[in-house]
């Protein structure tokens, strides 16, 4: 495959790591989706499988399993032909009333950073959404709101998602569909910053496309792209 030249990409959102969620149900599967991340100029993925955390116990429990998983295809790409990008580990928390009192709550954030990806769910899209943020925020960490290109506009305004000083995260889809389009020229125009993920699971029906999407916001957005898509994370995460 050909990839972005000397693009560096990094994707911040991933569930390639082996049977852990839905994800890559193997350890083949998560080889070929990381050889193919390589392939279109991503350098470095965040591991973000899902996470559900009502009491700091779920969060050890995440974070054992999370390891194992990670040491089972860590131990496979040493002896794969490669080139794989670096990989850094997080989590996609979902979002519940629980999470700003948990004391644990520091160790789901990516890699050494205070960074951590949070995920509302459609169920719970109220007001509270946007007060849990803020309140995980009081705590010294730094929201990034997952795939937010899911969400209705008129949804994310009226629970306050869209009044707080939080990174968005958009899927590679965002960029490949007129919606997408539109939602992020006026992100743009509002200075928001924008990182973009792949939201990979597998090779088939959720593969990665993030090469597709840099390529088609080069041509509608220029030079920003690389800023979405590469610099933003960079600095974020201390790249």
């Amino acid at each position: 495959m050909k990839g972005t030249g000397d693009l560096f990409m990094v994707d911040v959102h991933t569930h390639f790591l082996p049977g852990i969620d839905d994800g890559a149900e193997s350890v083949d599967e998560s080889l070929e989706m990381l050889r193919t991340a390589y392939a279109q100029g991503i350098r470095f993925v965040v591991a973000t499988p899902h996470c559900h955390a009502n009491i700091d116990e779920d969060i050890e429990f995440f974070i054992e399993a999370r390891n194992r998983a990670f040491e089972t295809l860590n131990y496979a790409m040493r002896n794969e032909e490669g080139p794989f990008p670096e990989i850094i580990l997080g989590a996609e928390v979902a979002l519940n009333q629980y999470l700003p009192s948990l004391k644990q709550l520091e160790k789901l954030c990516i890699g050494d950073t205070k960074y951590i990806l949070l995920e509302p769910l459609f169920e719970n899209m109220s007001e509270a959404v946007s007060e849990w943020v803020y309140e995980i925020g009081l705590k010294g960490l730094k929201p990034i709101i997952a795939h937010v290109d899911r969400y209705k506009e008129d949804i994310l305004e009226r629970i306050g998602i869209l009044q707080l000083d939080v990174v968005f995260q958009l899927n590679a889809s965002a960029f490949l569909f007129l919606s997408g389009t539109r939602r992020i020229r006026k992100y743009r125009m509002q200075n928001r910053i924008l990182v973009a993920g792949s939201d990979m699971h597998n090779m088939h029906i959720r593969k990665c496309e993030l090469e597709k999407a840099y390529k088609r916001s080069k041509i509608l957005n220029g030079s920003i792209t690389d800023d979405w898509f590469e610099n933003n994370a960079r600095m974020l995460l201390g790249l």
